[in-house]
């Protein structure tokens, strides 16, 4: 009876050292930075699942056992918390959206060519920066136009993807895919002129307090600074 008990206490505790995040693909690479810094803290182990946030959410709806969901839009985590699957909701970051082409010196003159065969944006019924890519094309007069041209990527990471490798000469893409140096153009879209990509975070598991204590972490002056330098906005008030 005590061994079995000690087994329970020491598998509980394990299970607490670790935590599961569902991540919208273009936070990865700052998701996973964040974890790095939250573990050293907390002694913990986290792993991280990327994809669009629609199919994030699909999984998470279906009892997918992530503890944190970090979404790319305010909508699927603001439902997930009504639905009673989730709380703590938070905005952690608010994306910017690019117009990229390593091809051309002048990205708006492409777009408005007909020189380009494939334009790529990430599936808009999956992904927020899809939504807001098509959102631009659409208030710029300019979707009609190039819509028989758009190849979709299932995630934003996908989109880029398609840029990268010359199946598409210009894509919608985040700012924090760019680096620095890398040939062609780039337009920073401004942020008033597509539907903001306001980016929330929820905890899938109250039991777990990791999953809290990140949520916090999220709000902290180093994680506010590693998000801000990997090309996002700032919520406003942090």
């Amino acid at each position: 009876m005590r061994f079995s008990l000690m087994l329970l206490l020491l598998a509980s505790a394990a299970q607490a050292g670790e935590l599961s995040l569902a991540v919208a693909t273009n936070f990865q690479p700052v998701a996973t930075e964040l974890a790095q810094h939250f573990d050293r803290l907390h002694g913990s182990t986290t792993t991280i699942s990327a994809g669009s946030t629609g199919k994030l959410y699909a999984q998470i709806v279906n009892g997918a056992p992530y503890d944190v969901f970090l979404a790319a839009d305010y909508d699927r985590p603001a439902k997930l918390v009504e639905d009673g699957l989730a709380s703590h909701l938070h905005e952690y970051a608010r994306g910017r959206l690019v117009l990229f082409s390593p091809l051309y010196e002048d990205c708006l003159a492409a777009l408005g060519g007909a020189e380009f065969r494939h334009l790529s944006i990430a599936n808009e019924r999956l992904a927020p920066y899809g939504a807001a890519a098509r959102d631009w094309l659409e208030r710029q007069g300019i979707w009609q136009q190039v819509s028989r041209r758009i190849v979709r990527g299932e995630n934003i990471g996908q989109a880029y993807l398609f840029v990268r490798t010359g199946n598409a000469e210009l894509g919608m893409v985040a700012l924090t895919q760019m680096q620095a140096g890398a040939p062609g153009c780039r337009y920073l879209v401004p942020e008033n002129e597509h539907i903001p990509i306001s980016q929330f975070a929820v905890t899938l598991d109250d039991s777990k307090v990791l999953a809290a204590a990140f949520i916090d972490f999220l709000q902290s002056a180093q994680a506010r600074e590693t998000i801000a330098k990997r090309g996002y906005t700032l919520p406003a008030g942090d």
